[in-house]
């Protein structure tokens, strides 16, 4: 799927004759990608979207804190697999504005 400006393609649809679904299939497809996002979306979203990377680069960096897997013990999978599981839930509590 490419996004497409709305806008402009409106534009088409009043000035151009359009008598055919082929036609209108040709201008759609002729139509500019659109290579930046309209910030008209809500400031939390975007602040979302934005700091995802440095969350991805929090969670690494405590995943690679965690003892080396030869010195977690018995069950060592399961501990380990644990660790990595609380880390990731607690930023994902944190996402969703609870106390992680």
């Amino acid at each position: 799927m490419r996004l497409i400006d709305a806008d402009e393609l409106m534009e088409h649809v009043w000035r151009d004759k359009l008598d055919s679904r082929e036609l209108i299939a040709k201008m759609i497809d002729n139509a500019p990608t659109v290579k930046e996002i309209s910030t008209k979306i809500p400031i939390n979203v975007f602040e979302q979207l934005i700091s995802q990377d440095s969350v991805i680069d929090k969670i690494r960096a405590e995943i690679e804190q965690l003892p080396p897997w030869n010195e977690v013990g018995a069950f060592s999978s399961v501990r380990m697999k644990r660790m990595v599981l609380d880390i990731f839930d607690k930023y994902k509590a944190e996402s969703e504005g609870k106390d992680g």
